[in-house]
């Protein structure tokens, strides 16, 4: 329903509103957010799920997100999941302590 705290956001379709709390999107509807609003100001965290599954728009995602997460909303959180993750890659591309990749 409309009223669900969790949403989806696809190419023809949607479910959303002012009370969705988590939206799942395709990496190409976070691309279209990402030009539309280069802060993504409504999110607090992004989830990208199968990141080791490389293409153009994944890479192309990866890579503005890690230059608004390091200097236009520092507070913003990055979740990168996969289950072959290259984590050494990772750390390098996004400049992060060992730690901070389980």
């Amino acid at each position: 329903s409309s009223s669900a705290a969790v949403g989806h956001q696809i190419r023809f379709d949607s479910n959303l509103s002012e009370k969705t709390r988590i939206l799942f999107v395709t990496e190409g509807i976070l691309l279209r957010r990402l030009e539309s609003d280069p802060e993504v100001s409504e999110f607090d965290v992004i989830i990208v799920d199968e990141v080791h599954e490389r293409h153009l728009v994944v890479d192309f995602v990866l890579g503005i997100l890690n230059e608004v997460a390091r200097h236009r909303r520092p507070d913003l959180k990055l979740v990168l999941m996969s289950a072959t993750l290259q984590k050494d890659l990772f750390i390098r591309y996004f400049d992060l302590p060992p730690e901070a990749v389980v």
